[in-house]
């Protein structure tokens, strides 16, 4: 299907690109969210992703070779390698078309994956490795007209504002998958399919970890909101469980706060504020430290900032640096004495007494799940 698209929505440098690879009988096809971006109105691309069709790996090679004369090359692993030209600071990122290998065990963990070039896939075989229909759209920029490839009916999905997967067996072994679901809910307000629905409600997520959780908050643009929407999974792990009341008032903060101090600390100045929400602080954060070294040097800072009030410490640069600090574990801090006192001046001496049970809700209807979980977190 031919498509027209924004006239001077090529970057500076690409069209040297576009020309060598044309040149070894390749095909340029632009994929991932450049794709659902542009068909979704927008007039720029930031990201360049092409898979490289009608070749084979001599052509490849060829490519390479033509490349390196005014293109510096880096190799990014999985088969992709990024190009920048010399006279511009825009990256490439370039691939053969790929099939994904996952070895046969019970749980997988988002990396369980390995990937194999395969010149001879179709763009359709190629694109059962990705995650949702609008993002297994290509365009092929070819010589005499651009050319949309679409599949598996992600445009159709794009304007029905859903997402759906390409491919149910292979989607549900990246827990990561789940998580990405909600980042797009959340910060494009898109809807799911009964299909997908239906996958997040049973896709295994033990071995979600906490950095994939923070990446995609943070990507999500609304970090309490996505955190809020997550609850609803059956078989989120405990760990993440536990949703927030005051989440338009934590946006709000973490907003203003973003801007200045970044984004951990952003967090932070909105839980604050918000007097509730510390138990996510970890994973949305990415802090992970929780050894007991780290708790006796912030024992000082605890006690310092304990009489002020929220309000006074997010307008004391000193104190608010200090409360930065305490950003750790807080899962842990009821195992330490001086938490309660610490604490309980704030008003937030339920963190210190609540005896932490484990919580299962996997039984629970989805629309039940957040509201059972943020009483059993807040009670």
């Amino acid at each position: 299907m031919v498509r027209e698209l924004p006239s001077g929505f090529l970057a500076a440098g690409l069209e040297s690109f576009l020309q060598k690879a044309r040149a070894q009988g390749l095909i340029p096809v632009l994929v991932g969210g450049a794709v659902r971006d542009l068909l979704a109105g927008a007039t720029q691309v930031t990201d360049w992703d092409f898979e490289l069709h009608g070749g084979d790996l001599r052509a490849w090679e060829q490519l390479l070779d033509s490349l390196r004369a005014d293109h510096q090359l880096k190799t990014l692993g999985k088969g992709v390698v990024q190009a920048h030209h010399r006279a511009s600071r825009t990256p490439i990122d370039f691939a053969l078309p790929r099939r994904e290998h996952y070895p046969l065990r019970d749980t997988y963990a988002h990396g369980d994956v390995e990937t194999s070039a395969d010149p001879s896939l179709d763009f359709a075989a190629a694109g059962l490795r990705r995650d949702f229909t609008l993002n297994a759209m290509g365009l092929a920029l070819k010589q005499e007209a651009i050319e949309l490839w679409d599949p598996f009916g992600g445009e159709e999905h794009l304007r029905q504002r859903v997402l759906h997967p390409c491919d149910s067996i292979h989607f549900a072994k990246d827990p990561v998958r789940a998580l990405r679901a909600h980042r797009f809910a959340v910060r494009d307000g898109l809807g799911f399919t009964p299909e997908l629905t239906e996958i997040l409600e049973h896709m295994d997520l033990a071995l979600l970890t906490s950095h994939y959780v923070g990446e995609e908050a943070r990507k999500s643009r609304h970090p309490f909101r996505f955190w809020n929407a997550i609850q609803e999974l059956a078989t989120l792990p405990v760990k993440f469980q536990g949703g927030v009341h005051a989440v338009d008032a934590m946006e709000a903060a973490y907003d203003r706060a973003l801007p200045a101090i970044g984004h951990s600390n952003a967090l932070l100045a909105a839980v604050f504020a918000a007097s509730e929400g510390w138990h996510l602080l970890q994973s949305l954060g990415g802090k992970g430290e929780k050894e007991s070294s780290l708790w006796r040097d912030r024992r000082e800072a605890a006690r310092q900032l304990a009489h002020m009030s929220p309000a006074a410490v997010l307008a004391d640069p000193q104190a608010f640096a200090q409360m930065c600090q305490l950003v750790r574990g807080p899962g842990d801090w009821p195992k330490h004495d001086w938490v309660r006192w610490a604490l309980q001046p704030l008003g937030l001496e339920w963190w210190s007494t609540r005896p932490w049970p484990e919580i299962d809700l996997r039984d629970f209807p989805a629309p039940e799940r957040h509201t059972r979980k943020v009483a059993a977190w807040l009670s």
